[in-house]
Order: C-alpha cells, then structure tokens, then sequence
C-alpha cells in the first residue's frame, strides 16, 4: 500500500468524539482541500437521521447507508461514481463496527489500492471488554491511528471501555452483543470502573514440570541363574 495516501481510522469509547473528529476532518478537506468527499454508514446506525451521520453537538453530514452484511455494494456505488465523472477522493465510514468484518476489511483494502483516502471511525471494543473484528482489521491496515479516550463516568479517570446499562444496572457477559444506543443505555468507563457479570473465567492449562513427572520405569527383568 502506498503510505503517502491516508488510510485513517479513529478508534475508541463511546462519546469520545470518534464521529467528531471524523466530521472535522472530512469537511476540512472538502471546504480547504477542495477534495470530493463521500461518506457511508450502516444502515443499523439509528441514532442519527437517515442519510445522515451526526455528532454529539448535532452537526450532520450527508451519508450513504449500508446493510452492514452488503459492504460490497460500497464498491459498486464507488465505481458508478467514477463512471458518471463524479469520482470522489475521499470516503468516509462511521460506525464501522457493525459492518461484516473481513468483508468490509476487503472493500476498504480494494478501495484503498484503486487510490481513495480512507477515513473510518467506530469501536475497538464491545461493552464486554472484548474486540470488534472490524475494528481489529482495518487497524492492521490503517497508516494513521487516532486512539481516543472518554472519561470515566464513575470516578472522571481517562476511559477507554463502553459500559452497558440495562436499568441503571451493568448489562451480563451473556447479553447480546450488539445493542443500539446512546446515553441511556451506554457509558464510558474506566478499566477499574468496568463492570460485566457472569464473565466467564480465563481457562488455564496446568502442565506439570518436567521434574514432578512420574517417571516409567521398565520392568526389571529376571535375573538368569548362572
């Protein structure tokens, strides 16, 4: 990949401005650049009006919407794009964390080598602590990382975990993992704040040391009488 051209992925907690800094750098390149700037987002993304991504503080920007199990039609529109003589030269994803992992990871690859800058921002964890795959592989693919951080809305420490609620109360391991929300359901916390029930324990494998194992012995064998 040409590290020249930005693959740009910003990554972190819910309300720790992801979709901010995505919107402030798009429309920058679009007002200061003069870059053509198109954005996609999935279309499980409800908080916001449709067709639309938006900030905490409001601010909107035009979106295409996405079933997030049909990211290749993102190529498809792209190259249309370009057919119709409206090739864009930036695109931008929010949300990411919904989208098929590896096959979103695919488009954004394809779409990155055929010469578009990417932006995308979402999730790197999911209310249990654990990995968003989508996250995981565009990181691998990403030139610049923005990490972003929240505060903890127990203690006010740097956040970095989203902690669900369900009444006022941290949600079970077992519950499903995705779940649309915002403030009323949602909460950045700290990693000594974060709270899952019923998660289950790390499994271990102990593996006896050498020098404890029984030895097998063979059987001594009967001595011939001279």
């Amino acid at each position: 990949m040409n590290a020249t051209r930005p693959f740009v992925v910003f990554t972190g907690t819910m309300f720790s401005g992801k979709t901010d800094l995505l919107c402030q750098t798009l429309r920058r390149l679009s007002t200061y650049s003069h870059q053509r700037v198109v954005v996609f987002k999935p279309t499980t993304d409800r908080r916001s009006s449709n067709g639309h991504i938006q900030t905490a503080d409001g601010v909107q920007m035009p979106a295409h919407e996405i079933k997030p199990n049909r990211p290749e039609k993102i190529l498809r529109m792209v190259y249309q794009m370009k057919a119709d003589g409206n090739n864009p030269d930036v695109l931008g994803f929010d949300e990411i964390q919904f989208f098929f992992p590896a096959l979103f990871a695919a488009v954004t690859a394809e779409l990155y080598r055929e010469g578009y800058q990417i932006y995308a921002a979402g999730l790197d964890l999911d209310f249990r602590g654990e990995p968003f795959e989508t996250a995981s592989l565009l990181l691998a693919h990403a030139t610049y990382i923005h990490k972003l951080e929240s505060y903890c809305a127990r203690c006010g420490q740097p956040a970095r975990l989203p902690q669900r609620l369900i009444e006022g109360s941290p949600a079970s391991y077992t519950a499903d993992r995705i779940l649309i929300g915002g403030t009323e359901a949602y909460e950045a916390r700290c990693t000594a704040c974060h709270v899952v029930p019923d998660r289950p324990s790390v499994v271990t494998v102990s593996i006896a040391p050498h020098h404890t194992r029984k030895k097998k012995h063979k059987r001594d064998k009967k001595k011939r009488p001279f």
